[in-house]
Protein backbone atom coordinates (compact mmCIF):
# COMPACT_ATOMS: atom_id res chain seq x y z
CA UNK A 1 0.00 0.00 0.00
CA UNK A 2 1.48 3.12 -0.98
CA UNK A 3 0.13 7.04 0.33
CA UNK A 4 0.62 10.46 -1.20
CA UNK A 5 0.45 13.55 0.27
CA UNK A 6 1.09 17.00 -1.13
CA UNK A 7 3.44 18.68 1.60
CA UNK A 8 3.31 22.37 1.69
CA UNK A 9 -0.51 23.42 0.96
CA UNK A 10 -1.33 25.48 4.19
CA UNK A 11 -0.18 28.56 2.71
CA UNK A 12 -2.19 27.90 -0.66
CA UNK A 13 -4.96 27.52 1.61
CA UNK A 14 -5.43 30.64 2.23
CA UNK A 15 -5.80 31.82 -1.59
CA UNK A 16 -9.43 32.83 -2.90
CA UNK A 17 -10.81 31.04 -5.66
CA UNK A 18 -10.40 27.92 -7.38
CA UNK A 19 -6.65 27.70 -6.22
CA UNK A 20 -7.47 27.84 -2.49
CA UNK A 21 -10.16 24.80 -3.34
CA UNK A 22 -7.06 22.89 -4.97
CA UNK A 23 -5.27 23.55 -1.83
CA UNK A 24 -7.87 22.39 0.65
CA UNK A 25 -8.45 18.91 -1.61
CA UNK A 26 -5.68 18.09 -3.88
CA UNK A 27 -7.17 14.50 -4.69
CA UNK A 28 -10.41 15.60 -5.10
CA UNK A 29 -9.08 16.37 -9.07
CA UNK A 30 -8.49 14.60 -12.04
CA UNK A 31 -4.71 13.64 -10.83
CA UNK A 32 -6.05 11.32 -8.52
CA UNK A 33 -8.02 9.23 -11.09
CA UNK A 34 -4.90 9.27 -13.17
CA UNK A 35 -2.46 7.96 -10.35
CA UNK A 36 -4.73 5.04 -9.62
CA UNK A 37 -4.99 3.92 -13.36
CA UNK A 38 -0.99 4.71 -13.51
CA UNK A 39 -0.53 2.40 -10.41
CA UNK A 40 -3.03 -0.13 -11.86
CA UNK A 41 -1.53 -0.32 -15.19
CA UNK A 42 1.96 -0.57 -13.72
CA UNK A 43 1.16 -3.45 -11.19
CA UNK A 44 -0.45 -5.18 -14.18
CA UNK A 45 2.36 -4.98 -16.23
CA UNK A 46 4.27 -6.31 -13.14
CA UNK A 47 2.58 -9.16 -13.36
CA UNK A 48 3.10 -10.07 -17.09
CA UNK A 49 6.08 -9.21 -17.39
CA UNK A 50 7.62 -11.26 -14.23
CA UNK A 51 8.84 -8.09 -12.09
CA UNK A 52 11.28 -6.35 -14.74
CA UNK A 53 8.27 -3.41 -14.88
CA UNK A 54 9.38 -2.64 -11.09
CA UNK A 55 13.28 -2.73 -12.13
CA UNK A 56 14.06 -5.96 -10.08
CA UNK A 57 13.61 -9.31 -11.68
CA UNK A 58 11.87 -11.49 -9.31
CA UNK A 59 13.84 -14.62 -8.06
CA UNK A 60 12.82 -18.05 -9.34
CA UNK A 61 10.68 -20.16 -7.09
CA UNK A 62 12.39 -22.86 -5.20
CA UNK A 63 12.45 -26.43 -6.98
CA UNK A 64 10.24 -28.00 -4.08
CA UNK A 65 7.68 -25.27 -4.66
CA UNK A 66 8.07 -24.92 -8.37
CA UNK A 67 7.16 -28.53 -8.82
CA UNK A 68 4.21 -28.83 -6.34
CA UNK A 69 2.60 -25.38 -8.22
CA UNK A 70 3.34 -26.87 -11.73
CA UNK A 71 1.42 -30.72 -10.74
CA UNK A 72 -1.05 -28.28 -8.49
CA UNK A 73 -1.68 -24.84 -10.78
CA UNK A 74 -0.64 -25.84 -14.21
CA UNK A 75 0.35 -23.12 -16.95
CA UNK A 76 -0.13 -20.33 -13.66
CA UNK A 77 2.72 -17.77 -13.66
CA UNK A 78 4.41 -16.61 -10.77
CA UNK A 79 2.59 -15.07 -8.08
CA UNK A 80 -0.80 -16.49 -9.20
CA UNK A 81 -2.35 -19.27 -7.15
CA UNK A 82 -6.19 -18.39 -7.89
CA UNK A 83 -5.58 -15.27 -9.28
CA UNK A 84 -7.00 -13.20 -6.27
CA UNK A 85 -4.31 -11.21 -5.70
CA UNK A 86 -3.85 -10.17 -9.27
CA UNK A 87 -7.96 -9.32 -9.58
CA UNK A 88 -7.38 -7.02 -6.84
CA UNK A 89 -5.86 -4.96 -8.77
CA UNK A 90 -8.86 -4.27 -11.06
CA UNK A 91 -10.67 -0.54 -10.83
CA UNK A 92 -13.92 -2.95 -9.88
CA UNK A 93 -12.54 -5.45 -7.28
CA UNK A 94 -13.88 -4.82 -3.84
CA UNK A 95 -10.12 -5.53 -2.85
CA UNK A 96 -8.47 -2.73 -5.05
CA UNK A 97 -7.60 0.66 -2.10
CA UNK A 98 -8.29 3.45 -3.68
CA UNK A 99 -9.15 5.90 -1.11
CA UNK A 100 -8.62 9.99 -1.93
CA UNK A 101 -10.85 11.32 0.43
CA UNK A 102 -8.55 10.71 3.77
CA UNK A 103 -8.40 13.94 5.36
CA UNK A 104 -10.19 15.75 3.11
CA UNK A 105 -8.89 14.78 0.70
CA UNK A 106 -5.28 15.54 1.27
CA UNK A 107 -3.64 12.07 0.80
CA UNK A 108 -4.62 9.10 -1.41
CA UNK A 109 -4.03 5.60 -0.71
CA UNK A 110 -3.37 3.00 -3.31
CA UNK A 111 -3.18 -1.30 -2.63
CA UNK A 112 -5.16 -4.41 -2.23
CA UNK A 113 -6.79 -5.97 0.87
CA UNK A 114 -5.46 -8.94 -0.30
CA UNK A 115 -3.51 -9.73 3.37
CA UNK A 116 -0.30 -12.05 0.92
CA UNK A 117 0.49 -9.25 -1.11
CA UNK A 118 2.96 -7.20 1.80
CA UNK A 119 4.35 -10.52 2.22
CA UNK A 120 5.32 -10.17 -1.67
CA UNK A 121 6.09 -6.54 -1.72
CA UNK A 122 8.62 -6.72 1.01
CA UNK A 123 9.92 -10.40 1.15
CA UNK A 124 9.93 -12.55 4.46
CA UNK A 125 12.53 -14.94 6.11
CA UNK A 126 11.59 -17.68 3.61
CA UNK A 127 10.40 -15.96 0.66
CA UNK A 128 12.56 -13.68 -1.23
CA UNK A 129 10.99 -9.82 -2.04
CA UNK A 130 8.69 -9.28 -5.54
CA UNK A 131 8.08 -5.99 -5.46
CA UNK A 132 4.51 -5.72 -7.57
CA UNK A 133 4.79 -2.06 -7.22
CA UNK A 134 8.04 0.30 -6.91
CA UNK A 135 7.59 4.20 -6.78
CA UNK A 136 10.59 5.00 -9.22
CA UNK A 137 11.52 8.62 -10.28
CA UNK A 138 9.92 8.19 -13.58
CA UNK A 139 6.50 7.24 -12.04
CA UNK A 140 6.96 10.12 -9.02
CA UNK A 141 7.43 12.61 -11.97
CA UNK A 142 4.78 11.94 -13.99
CA UNK A 143 2.35 11.42 -11.05
CA UNK A 144 3.75 15.38 -9.97
CA UNK A 145 3.15 16.19 -13.54
CA UNK A 146 -0.76 15.08 -13.11
CA UNK A 147 -1.03 17.15 -10.07
CA UNK A 148 0.23 20.39 -11.91
CA UNK A 149 -1.72 19.97 -14.34
CA UNK A 150 -4.75 20.10 -12.00
CA UNK A 151 -3.02 23.03 -9.89
CA UNK A 152 -2.28 25.04 -13.45
CA UNK A 153 -5.96 24.89 -14.08
CA UNK A 154 -6.85 25.76 -10.46
CA UNK A 155 -4.37 28.51 -10.91
CA UNK A 156 -6.04 29.91 -14.04
CA UNK A 157 -9.41 29.30 -12.18
CA UNK A 158 -10.48 26.46 -14.79
CA UNK A 159 -12.20 23.12 -13.99
CA UNK A 160 -10.29 20.88 -12.50
CA UNK A 161 -12.32 18.59 -10.47
CA UNK A 162 -13.57 15.30 -11.31
CA UNK A 163 -17.56 15.62 -12.36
Amino acid sequence: MIQIRVVGLEKLQKSTGELGKWAKGPFRGRAAGKIRDDFLDEVGESFSSRGRSTGTQWAPLSPVYAAWKNSAYPGRPLLVLTGRMRESFDSNSRDLIYNRKQKNYKMLTLGTRVPYAGYHQSGTSKMPRRPLFVVSKEIGKRWGKYLSADLTNAWKGKRWRDR
